[in-house]
């Protein structure tokens, strides 16, 4: 057996349970891809003849917290009780064992949580107030995360400011996005980026690490506890009082609302399975991000402590993972498109197949690295490879099966497929990490651009979905941002968008539907100048780095003849981000020209009007549907801040009214409720604010 491949292997294990417990970054495996390497590896134990070898293999396999790896941890901040993980039971066998084992002990009987897909985090409070909070780390030192606290633009939905015991009490739970909060920071970063997070969990770590630093629009973050300690002792969380307070047994109730599925006081292994069984027939269509179940004894706070832990996890508790549907596939192709800020973005052609429900012909790759690392995938035209969706979702190649003789390791494209520019290795390396097409002229970027304008929140061209963009594009009719105010109802219902797949024929926009995205392209001409600006997919010019330019200049004339020392001086901005502002300006002028021409009116704050009592001095959130007249919650939020108002993403102390059901069991609801924020309806608000 190869040396090198298994030391290789071990060390990709140890960097990957680094980053994942550090939290410093995107873990560079999912966990079912930890798993199997880690399962690959153990089953290569009897070929290693290498006595320094075994032992650090063997030192992996026995599942030290970090897997033997030497962490370092900035700005340390001590754990009283060592901060583990789970161990894990990846078969109804190794449960079984599990629930004997804890029934000879002293289990009283049993409950359920959901295991939730999210980051660990500490929460110290002392005599009541919120002190301290700290990354798992090492498990014995975590990480300083206090940035959290105090941060405007941070909201945690489940975590108490206070509680009422006194003394030190220490909460730890996941923070998570909901599928909701995901969506809301995904759209905010593709706005920014022109890039999808990867999934809910690497983008709880990337904006937490970014809070650090100075967020770019607000964050709302959902925390749910699962245990509790009062010194070094622990507790049950039933003893913990206070507001804006969530438990994952609360949370896990509240995702089986109205469905009999028992979660506590089972008594028997039968039991414990049927429910098991019954909680994983629902779970993917819950909100919260969950990767299986934990099984704990009713007496949770009793057995911790009698039966204590090893190195890695406490011996009470265990965590039970359902597989992952995953089938056999075989990649037919790999081709490379270029996204709107240049990225090459690779991706393999499958041959098809049905995964969750759904025919799957596509998978993306994410980077060329990603498609190279031998000991990670080596994907290559013709691949036996298995494929899931991560998160349930994004179509996913899990594992390489099997790269017959005769294929070949992919190249890395030393030209832009579509402009035939040199690319850039953005990592100054070759083979490289990460290309990048640096020409923006290149028309690939095109399609990406336009796509970025009309989606909600820029200019909201609602029933212009990308197969009607790339239509015109291709017909040559919508080549710019600008070219969309040339659009005619002759250009709308003579184009072809396919064809039907019943009658084959051509598919065609109807004159109902084609007048209704004109209507929106005019109604567009009228929106505030930052909402132009971040139609002009610029790099970095997202809708908070936008609201800052209009509010510092205040007109698209003084925005455009602004130099990068004035646009550095703005707080957050920086040189490089001054940099790429001034350039992508300069290189949309003649859109902007044209757009101008064609009577966009790039709308100055001072130009917003007010039709009911002004806001300023008021601040407001918001849970449900949004007031008439507004078409979206991004409109009903411009109107706010346009007349002197502030947006809360979540209720706060200082939150003015809420608007919402008072009667509703959201948790933004519960905790205005908590803190005694006035309620209106959206009825009322209108009625008040916007008649």
């Amino acid at each position: 057996m190869d040396h090198e491949l298994i030391s290789d292997l071990a060390d990709e294990l140890i960097e990957a349970s680094r980053i994942y417990y550090e939290g410093t970054g995107d873990s560079p495996l999912t966990d079912e891809e930890f798993d199997e390497k880690q399962a690959y590896l153990a089953s290569l134990v009897d070929t290693i003849d290498d006595d320094e070898l075994l032992t650090k293999v063997t030192l992996i396999l026995e599942s030290d917290l970090n897997l033997g790896a030497e962490v370092h941890v900035a700005n340390e901040v001590p754990h009283n009780v060592p901060m583990l993980s789970l161990a894990k039971a990846n078969s109804e066998e190794l449960l079984k064992k599990f629930l004997e084992k804890m029934l000879d002990n002293g289990a009283a009987g049993f409950k359920l949580q959901l295991k939730l897909d999210g980051f660990a985090l500490s929460a110290r409070y002392e005599d009541g107030v919120l002190k301290q909070l700290a990354t798992r780390g090492t498990g014995d030192v975590g990480e300083n995360s206090n940035f959290l606290l105090g941060n405007e633009l941070v909201t945690i939905v489940g975590l108490p400011e206070t509680i009422d015991q006194k003394g030190s009490v220490e909460l730890r739970g996941e923070l998570f996005f909901t599928e909701d909060q995901f969506a809301a920071v995904d759209a905010e970063r593709v706005a920014l980026t022109g890039e999808h997070f990867s999934n809910s969990r690497n983008a709880v770590v990337g904006l937490r690490l970014k809070a650090s630093r100075g967020l770019d629009f607000p964050v709302e973050f959902s925390f749910s506890a699962y245990g509790a300690w009062q010194g070094k002792k622990a507790i049950e969380l039933s003893a913990i009082s206070a507001q804006n307070f969530d438990t994952v047994e609360e949370l896990t109730l509240r995702e089986l609302a109205g469905k009999d599925v028992p979660l506590a006081d089972l008594k028997t292994v039968e039991e414990v399975f049927a429910s098991v069984k019954a909680l994983g027939d629902l779970i993917d269509h819950f909100e919260a991000p969950n990767d299986g179940v934990v099984v704990k004894p009713t007496n949770e706070a009793q057995l911790l402590v009698e039966l204590g832990n090893n190195s890695h996890h406490p011996a009470s508790q265990i965590a039970y993972k359902y597989p992952t549907p995953s089938v056999p596939t075989e990649v037919l192709g790999i081709t490379f498109s270029v996204g709107k800020t240049g990225k090459i973005n690779p991706r393999a052609i499958l041959k098809p197949v049905q995964v969750m429900g759904t025919l799957v012909s596509r998978a993306t790759l994410n980077n060329y690295d990603w498609i190279a690392n031998k000991y990670a995938r080596d994907v290559r035209v013709g691949s036996a490879v298995m494929l899931t969706r991560a998160n349930k979702v994004i179509p996913f190649i899990s594992t390489v099966v099997h790269n017959p003789e005769g294929t070949v390791p992919v190249e890395a494209p030393r030209t832009c497929p579509a402009c035939g520019d040199d690319l850039l290795s953005e990592d100054g390396i070759w083979p490289p990490k990460t290309l990048r097409c640096t020409n923006l002229d290149c028309p690939s970027r095109d399609v990406f651009s336009i796509l970025n304008a009309v989606m909600k929140g820029n200019l909201d061209i609602d029933g212009m979905s990308g197969v009607t963009v790339e239509a015109l594009h291709e017909d040559g009719k919508l080549n710019s941002i600008a070219d969309l105010y040339k659009l005619t109802m002759e250009d709308l219902i003579e184009s072809d968008f396919g064809v039907d797949s019943k009658t084959g024929n051509p598919r065609r926009l109807g004159e109902t539907r084609s007048q209704n995205i004109l209507d929106h392209i005019e109604a567009s001409k009228e929106l505030p100048l930052d909402r132009i600006l971040t139609a002009l997919s610029i790099q970095t010019l997202g809708h908070r780095a936008a609201k800052a330019l209009v509010s510092h200049f205040g007109s698209i004339e003084a925005i455009r003849a602004a130099s990068e020392a004035e646009i550095e001086d703005i707080d957050k901005f920086g040189a490089k981000k001054a940099e790429i502002i001034v350039r992508g300006l300069k290189h949309r002028s003649k859109v902007i020209d044209e757009m101008l021409s064609a009577g966009v009116t790039f709308k100055a704050p001072e130009a917003a009007s007010s039709s009911g009592d002004t806001l300023t001095g008021l601040s407001f959130a918001i849970s449900g549907p949004v007031p008439e007249p507004f078409h979206n919650r991004g409109a009903w939020v411009e109107y706010i801040e346009a007349n002197g108002g502030a947006f809360h993403s979540g209720p706060k102390a200082a939150t003015t009214y809420m608007v919402a059901d008072a009667d509703g069991s959201s948790s933004k609801i519960k905790k205005a409720q908590e803190l005694g924020v006035q309620f209106l309806t959206a009825e009322e608000f209108t009625e008040r604010f916007s008649a």
